[in-house]
């Protein structure tokens, strides 16, 4: 048996992980063709940062061991507060560290976000992400030291095979 569906979607909500966000405001158009869904969104909201075209991609996982979702857009746009909570989340502090908890961002940022997320225990081992943000005379206040930058310009990029770099 198979099963192929087409479906426009508006305002939409994916839910597939717990302790990431909820992608959520999807505009776009979905095709699922048995355990695959592949999904071309227009616009949608991550972390309350605007996602424009967009990929999302529902793939099984080898030996039925589960499913694997991925989030791609090269065009994210938003506050650089929310970006910077994306770093911020409990899934990365492990990766990331408390660094960034005490950080304010202040104004607009560009970014691009590519992420692999496992969705059963089987996979946990396999995901990724990739998180690159572009600030563009921020500024930037830290609690501890009292700090307050402004007119930050530059690049601040997780991946999770890295970890966190500068090429500014």
């Amino acid at each position: 048996r198979s099963l192929q569906t087409y479906v426009d979607v508006s305002s939409g909500v994916l839910k597939f992980d717990p302790k990431w966000p909820e992608l959520k405001a999807i505009d776009g158009f979905v095709v699922v063709d048995d355990s695959e869904v592949d999904a071309w969104v227009d616009h949608a909201l991550f972390a309350e940062l605007d996602l424009f075209d967009a990929t999302v991609n529902v793939i099984p996982l080898p030996e039925k061991k589960g499913q694997y979702v991925t989030i791609r857009s090269a065009q994210v746009e938003g506050k650089g507060q929310d970006a910077l909570d994306i770093l911020n989340l409990p899934v990365l502090r492990d990766a990331v560290g408390p660094a960034f908890a005490n950080w304010s961002v202040g104004g607009k940022v560009d970014a691009s976000v590519d992420i692999g997320v496992p969705v059963s225990a089987a996979g946990k081992s396999q995901g990724y992400q990739d998180i690159r943000l572009v600030f563009n005379e921020n500024s930037l206040a830290i609690d501890r030291p009292e700090l307050l930058f402004t007119d930050i310009s530059g690049r601040l990029q997780y991946t999770s095979k890295e970890g966190l770099s500068s090429d500014d």
